[in-house]
């Protein structure tokens, strides 16, 4: 089975080094789903064989996997890959190499199913670098930047500079915006 697909512009998407778990289990990437006969996953907990008569399509996120299958191999009473632990997920089609995937268990998904690589936010932490508003040199608060900011963590525009309605309408993260009263 070939792993890549011809994406529209002609380039090639490769297979993800990552996954991650769902409300409805352990996300299967788009390459991976096809199958013949059988699909074989393995956990640090242990092995799943999906068997399918004539093979199939497997769904976005397979339901039988979720966060219990992973962690240190010393927290399960009878580890069944020990050596996947504590992280990894080995997905094998029937009559091929096993594909070896990290496993993201609290990610911010994406809408095509991959995730974001983005530290995780935390309210109370201070930092030495104040946020600061790139039109008039106002202090942000980080969860503002967070919220009406860029990509980057850069606010262009803030409370004090622009109105509320042009914030809302991305003045915040847009360094060219120009319509509405920024000042």
């Amino acid at each position: 089975m070939d792993f890549t697909d011809l994406r529209t512009d002609g380039g090639q998407t490769e297979l993800p080094s990552t996954t991650h778990i769902g409300e409805s289990g352990l996300w299967i990437p788009p390459q991976l789903r096809e199958f013949t006969g059988q699909v074989v996953f393995r956990t640090p907990r242990g092995t799943i064989q999906h068997y399918q008569s004539g093979g199939g399509e497997l769904e976005p996120y397979y339901g039988m996997i979720d966060e219990s299958a992973f962690g240190p191999a010393e927290e399960f009473r009878d580890a069944g890959n020990p050596k996947l632990a504590p992280d990894n997920v080995s997905i094998k089609h029937q009559g091929e190499e096993p594909i070896v995937l990290t496993v993201v268990t609290d990610p911010e998904v994406r809408c095509d199913g991959g995730i974001v690589s983005r530290p995780a936010w935390t309210p109370t932490a201070h930092t030495h670098d104040e946020n600061r508003c790139q039109n008039c040199d106002s202090k942000v608060t980080q969860q503002f930047t967070r919220v009406f900011g860029d990509n980057s963590d850069t606010t262009w525009a803030c409370r004090e500079c622009t109105p509320y309605r042009d914030l809302q309408r991305g003045a915040g993260a847009d360094p060219d915006y120009t319509r509405g009263d920024r000042q």
